[in-house]
């Protein structure tokens, strides 16, 4: 800049070249300071905001000025003339923060960020309001482009000279602010706000961050008529809420659930985005960061995918959203990783190690038989043969009977009357002999061979089945891994069909990589304001190659004139569009397809390396149980045996 510049003790500053250019100042490097920069007004500050900067100037401690673009100095044409400016310390590497969540500004910004660093970057920004809300200060414009954050997961607040400040008996408003980070019950941009107000911004932030970019409010509506995502927030429709189907509102498809983290962290979203009329304060920047400690100590890697992690006790939920046909979020995370990973195996040592795992059975050691030479009929047991005497009394007339009844023949008179008595005494004994004791023992001796008999007979059916059944366990499981041999020795082959035809088709790939570097956001679209492109980004639209009419229509809010003016943007950006046939096919396309196989490649090393240990798990599952039933069928043998010789056993 030509016109001189000081700063309030009227010392000279010299400005370099100008950074960035915003609605309220342009940004401009200090000469000799590489670590500070000045933000000259486009026009002088009004007497309050001079106010506000010199009050600034009192309150900004070490510890906000490690997080914060605040104000070091403030700038002036001319000694004791209006504040044309402040100094505030450089920031570096500043990135916005949309960029990180954003899935995909996130591939070509931060490649190598995993969950973890989107957690990490959510505890830094629940850390720095924290310490502002302990110094009584309110950032007010909560958004994301006043959150920068770093290669490191650390994060800066810029435009610091926007936050409400209190001092000297006054409270300098902040008059600024971004609907979609606005409270409900806030009524005007020009009211006083609190650290509730700020609690609520810093929920979306962190919501954006651990959901892939979705807005909280942002859903599929079930009611009449549109939702506008204002609307939504002034109503409350939580769209992940548990009571999000009582407020007719369910979640995007393919995105994170509550469920899917730990449970404190769950209920300060609900807390957070519930009815502010219920009286509960949100949850406040500490509550945030002991539930996202909690959340790093519980994270885990996913065993499927290297660049997955997720919270414990739940399946990973980005390999979910992969199998129901969404995108992975973190492609790129996982195509380093899985590199790393992508040494070959030695397949001979390992089906050598296979083949040496016998089958069930083959192994298995029977159970001793005892010998049945040493067994013998075990002695009736029958007790006092108590109907003894009433069965003689009843035999001697039986005969006597059969007597009188022989006489009858000659005298016909006798007959008349022995034969009726010959027959019922005949049988009152045939009934005392079938109740005498040992007949009783006999019978039950024979139906325990019958039982013993059928029992040894079911049990060897049950032996034999189970034998069967780990037999065909067994041989499954070879039969897979000779198959994922055979698809681990065709990788490179199938990677370089598909790679030719990748290569076949590198127009179409190349204009695909470029229209994915057109984002929405960076655009003046009629109609696509800021809220809609949050809408957009809850349901995956982020760049010109995300958009089909079909899709941009499905969207709630977006009706037919609106998806055709974002299709027609997209005809825009093709028409832009400029092949260069020797480039050949993208270097993401080509990743992507790599990674496809080095995914493919890890899962079958994994499977392959497991195999002996699987192949022994089941032999000696089998042989275990198959011993079990061998030692019961031994004693059945047994009982069969004991049982034959007792039933044979003469009653004498």
């Amino acid at each position: 800049m030509a016109s001189q510049i000081v700063d309030q003790y009227g010392a000279p500053v010299a400005l370099g070249s100008e950074l960035g250019r915003g609605g309220e100042g342009a940004v401009y490097e200090i000469c000799g300071k590489s670590d500070q920069v000045a933000k000259i007004y486009l026009k002088p500050a009004d007497h309050e905001k001079t106010q506000k900067i010199s009050l600034m100037l009192n309150l900004g401690g070490d510890s906000i000025k490690e997080f914060a673009a605040w104000p070091i100095a403030s700038l002036h044409r001319h000694p004791g003339g209006p504040t044309a400016g402040i100094v505030m310390p450089k920031v570096s590497q500043p990135t916005e923060i949309h960029e990180l969540y954003s899935p995909a500004h996130r591939k070509v910004t931060f490649p190598k960020a995993d969950w973890r660093f989107l957690v990490r970057t959510a505890l830094n920004c629940a850390a720095a309001f924290q310490s502002l809300h302990t110094n009584r200060i309110v950032v007010g414009d909560v958004n994301q482009g006043n959150v920068l954050v770093s290669e490191q997961a650390t994060v800066n607040l810029i435009d610091c000279d926007s936050f409400q400040i209190s001092g000297n008996a006054k409270t300098y408003l902040c008059k600024v602010g971004v609907a979609h980070y606005t409270p409900p019950e806030l009524d005007s941009y020009k009211d006083m706000r609190t650290e509730n107000h700020d609690n609520f911004g810093l929920a979306v932030l962190i919501f954006h961050l651990l959901f892939m970019g979705r807005h909280p409010y942002s859903g599929r509506y079930s009611g009449a008529g549109d939702m506008p995502l204002e609307r939504a927030i002034k109503e409350q429709r939580f769209a992940y809420g548990r009571n999000a189907q009582q407020l007719q509102m369910a979640p995007p498809p393919q995105c994170l659930s509550l469920g899917e983290l730990t449970p404190v962290l769950g209920n300060l979203f609900e807390r957070a985005f519930a009815d502010p009329r219920a009286g509960k304060p949100r949850p406040t920047a500490t509550h945030w960061c002991n539930a996202l400690l909690e959340l790093e100590a519980k994270m885990r890697k996913c065993s499927r995918d290297p660049g997955h992690f997720h919270c414990e006790g739940s399946p990973c939920p980005w390999c979910r959203i992969v199998q129901q046909g969404g995108p992975n979020f973190f492609i790129s995370v996982s195509l380093k990783t899985a590199a790393a990973r992508s040494a070959n195996i030695n397949l001979h040592r390992i089906f050598f190690e296979i083949n040496s795992v016998k089958p069930p059975a083959s192994s298995l050691k029977r159970a001793l038989r005892k010998p049945t030479q040493s067994l013998a009929p075990r002695p009736f047991e029958a007790g006092p043969d108590s109907n003894k005497i009433p069965r003689m009394l009843v035999a001697g007339i039986t005969c006597g009977g059969a007597v009188l009844t022989l006489m009858g023949i000659f005298y016909s008179v006798v007959a008349y009357f022995s034969v009726p008595i010959t027959l019922v005494f005949s049988l009152w004994w045939l009934i005392l002999w079938l109740a005498r004791p040992l007949k009783k023992e006999i019978r039950q001796r024979k139906a325990t061979l019958k039982n013993c008999r059928e029992g040894l007979h079911k049990a060897k059916q049950n032996l034999s089945f189970v034998l069967q059944h780990h037999i065909e366990l067994f041989e499954n499981k070879i039969n897979k891994l000779e198959e994922a041999k055979s698809r681990y020795e065709s990788l490179g082959a199938r990677r370089d069909r598909d790679f030719a035809q990748l290569q076949a088709s590198a127009r179409e790939r190349q204009l695909e990589d470029y229209l994915e570097r057109c984002f929405i956001s960076s655009y003046k679209i009629s109609g696509i304001g800021p809220t809609r492109v949050v809408t957009l980004e809850s349901y995956g639209i982020e760049t010109a190659a995300d958009v089909s009419y079909k899709r941009v229509e499905s969207v709630p809010g977006f009706g037919p004139k609106l998806a055709r003016t974002l299709v027609n943007w997209r005809a825009n950006q093709e028409s832009r569009f400029t092949f260069n046939a020797s480039q050949g096919a993208p270097a993401s396309a080509v990743q992507n397809l790599d990674m496809k196989y080095l995914q493919e490649k890890s899962q079958i090393q994994t499977m392959l390396a497991g195999g002996p240990i699987s192949l022994r798990a089941i032999t000696n599952g089998a042989n275990a149980e198959l011993g079990r039933l061998d030692e019961n069928l031994a004693e059945l043998e047994l009982a069969l045996a004991q049982a034959k010789l007792d039933a044979t056993l003469d009653e004498g």
